[in-house]
């Protein structure tokens, strides 16, 4: 077993007659002592600083491992946020073409409503352009035939009474044939 600094500064070497000069082996045995006590409290706290790193090193493996965990755990629920992501997306992407394709049908419904009234308005504005016309045409027949009626009964009224027709016949008023005439008009491009 090794011995401790005290100890070697504790030894009593055997003196002999012929032996060593005491004065120089106690000196040097002091520097040995000393030398030895020095690399005693160097190797006492290599020991201590070993002793301190293996357990920084323990605490840092321990650190290490909470760290690689902690990066696994990330990874992981970094791996599931991006698959969440893309569901989410997909499904946004679904849902907005599935409203794009019903606001396109619905604008397509409502062109064909629209060219449908459209078409309608047509045809109903041709009904009436030519209900206009066939009065228009019927309201000529009657003038001409209250006309000829007119005429017809003056005439007989002139003859029962001796008046001349001409002085029973009133002035036709033409600006109210004018007025009727603008209103078929207007009636018939509206």
């Amino acid at each position: 077993m090794p011995r401790t600094p005290l100890e070697v500064k504790q030894i009593d070497l055997p003196v002999s007659a012929r032996g060593y000069n005491r004065a120089a082996t106690d000196q040097l045995l002091k520097e040995v002592a000393t030398d030895y006590e020095a690399v005693w409290w160097e190797r006492k706290d290599l020991r201590d600083e070993i002793e301190r790193l293996e357990s920084e090193r323990a605490g840092l493996a321990e650190q290490e491992r909470l760290v690689s965990g902690a990066l696994m755990a990330a990874r992981g629920l970094a791996e599931r946020l991006r698959r969440e992501a893309r569901r989410r997306a997909k499904a946004l992407v679904r849902r907005a073409e599935e409203d794009a394709s019903e606001l396109v049908a619905a604008a397509e419904r409502e062109r064909d409503r629209l060219a449908e009234e459209a078409l309608a308005a047509e045809w109903e504005r041709d009904r009436l352009l030519e209900e206009v016309r066939r009065l228009q045409s019927l309201a000529a027949e009657t003038r001409t035939d209250l006309s000829g009626y007119l005429t017809a009964a003056l005439e007989r009224i002139a003859s029962e009474t001796g008046v001349e027709a001409k002085e029973l016949r009133p002035e036709p008023e033409a600006p109210l044939a004018d007025d009727l005439r603008a209103e078929a008009r207007e009636a018939a491009s509206a």
